[in-house]
């Protein structure tokens, strides 16, 4: 079963190109089948109220929230693609009920195009829905994607207009405690925010995280889902296709304006934790940091500057941007604000090296394990140790600790040794692959015009 459990971060979405139409049945707007899970219900301060009415008819919930994985390119002729990412997310789930986590909690399923089957097997389903998952089928692509399109995919959670607020996690990323107050910071209730003598949310609507070598991690992000959205995101990404099939040399993405804005200076630069000092010397004004061509630069343009509503976490510092007139402006700034939130219940409280570039709050919440350091990829570590998860001293070890609790409650058996060391659509994503995306365009707008 191939199964591409996308990690961080890890981008496009497959979309409408010109009048070349690749892969536009996709991304329709009721493309997802949902599986419910069991767990139904949310803690009595965390209870979702009645929608608004937005402007075009359409109705908004309020204060109804989720964790969302995404799985993508699952095969069940080849199962050793998936294996780890789909334990990952049984971890995630124990993890977060454990703790107290009243928040829905759903996994985005694409089968891969050449895929025999519709959907996981069977024992895969109750895994995940006895975890308390909502499984959500996605349409899948009419072709084999390259890991930069396979990544912007996880954008498709802006068609879960059921929820006012998602927190995305790629799929080798696990909490290790409930974070259910993140949501709660970016929509309370409004008395409890009257109670608290506040004007306004602690966050923005949209939530970033700043990470080592981007301003936007692709892995941890918080969105808010409405009508139309999902459209919107697909025309930026075709516009900028657009304009990148113009470019005639060189690389297909023009790094002073990117996604589709220049940077002025002043406050309107982007950071990294190793660009700090450029940006106060007003430096960063290029689309040049990991991956800026993809999850991570659409991430950070749709945030700022096309939805203009943020809170961009910088370890221990948090800037709030906001709209004035059209344009992105920097609101205020807080320091240490979600230290003063705990988190919750943390399940491996001796876990100390847990991966994170700050010691501040959200960061050690949780840990991404990135590359080849995933514990279902390391050999070393794949014989479960006898002990409590909670007692765990390392993240690897607790990770197994606890999925091995899972199977035991669960009643399934680990499948040890036909984990892949690579997802189906590979786990590189380079500028090349938007290159020869945009090279493929061109040939069929062409191809177009001559018939």
């Amino acid at each position: 079963r191939k199964c591409v459990l996308l990690w961080v971060l890890s981008a496009v979405a497959i979309v409408v190109l010109g009048n070349a139409v690749i892969h536009s049945k996709i991304f329709s707007q009721a493309s997802i089948e949902t599986i419910d899970a069991p767990f139904v219900g949310l803690r009595n301060d965390h209870i979702a109220v009645a929608a608004d009415n937005t402007p075009n008819g359409n109705t908004q919930p309020r204060r109804k929230w989720a964790y969302v994985y995404l799985m993508a390119g699952c095969d069940s002729t080849n199962p050793g693609n998936h294996l780890g990412m789909l334990y990952n997310v049984v971890v995630a789930a124990r993890v977060l009920r454990n703790a107290g986590s009243k928040v829905d909690i759903v996994v985005m399923v694409e089968m891969f195009h050449s895929a025999p089957n519709d959907r996981l097997l069977p024992e895969e389903e109750r895994m995940l829905r006895e975890s308390g998952v909502k499984i959500k089928y996605m349409e899948r692509s009419n072709e084999k994607m390259t890991f930069h399109e396979a990544t912007l995919r996880k954008f498709e959670i802006l068609k879960l207009t059921e929820y006012s607020r998602v927190l995305y996690m790629d799929a080798d990323v696990i909490p290790f405690c409930s974070m259910d107050d993140l949501f709660d910071l970016s929509e309370p209730d409004p008395q409890a925010l009257a109670d608290q003598g506040l004007t306004q949310p602690v966050l923005r609507e949209n939530m970033v995280l700043t990470w080592t070598s981007s301003p936007a991690n692709g892995g941890f992000f918080m969105l808010r889902p409405a009508p139309g959205f999902y459209d919107e995101i697909q025309a930026i990404i075709e516009r900028q296709e657009k304009e990148a099939s113009l470019i005639t040399k060189g690389p297909k993405f023009n790094q002073t304006r990117g996604w589709g804005h220049v940077f002025e200076g002043g406050d309107d630069v982007w950071t990294t934790f190793r660009h700090i000092e450029d940006r106060k010397k007003g430096l960063n004004k290029k689309w040049a940091w990991h991956c800026e061509h993809g999850d991570q630069g659409l991430l950070y343009y749709w945030v700022k500057y096309h939805r203009r509503d943020v809170s961009i976490i910088i370890g221990p510092t948090t800037e709030h941007w906001v709209d004035r007139d059209g344009s992105a402006v920097l609101d205020h700034r807080d320091s240490l604000v979600l230290d003063k939130y705990a988190c919750v219940n943390d399940q491996a409280p001796l876990v100390k090296d847990r991966g994170f570039p700050s010691p501040a709050l959200p960061y050690t919440s949780f840990r991404h394990f990135t590359g080849p350091n995933k514990p279902w990829l390391r050999a070393k570590i794949t014989q479960i140790e006898k002990g409590e998860a909670a007692q765990a001293a390392g993240a690897d070890i607790f990770w197994w600790q606890t999925l091995r609790d899972a199977s035991l409650d669960l009643n399934f058996t680990i499948q040890f040794g036909t984990v892949a060391q690579t997802t189906a659509y590979g786990r590189s994503n380079s500028k090349e692959q938007l290159d020869a995306k945009i090279r493929k365009r061109v040939q069929q707008m062409e191809g177009n015009t001559t018939r």
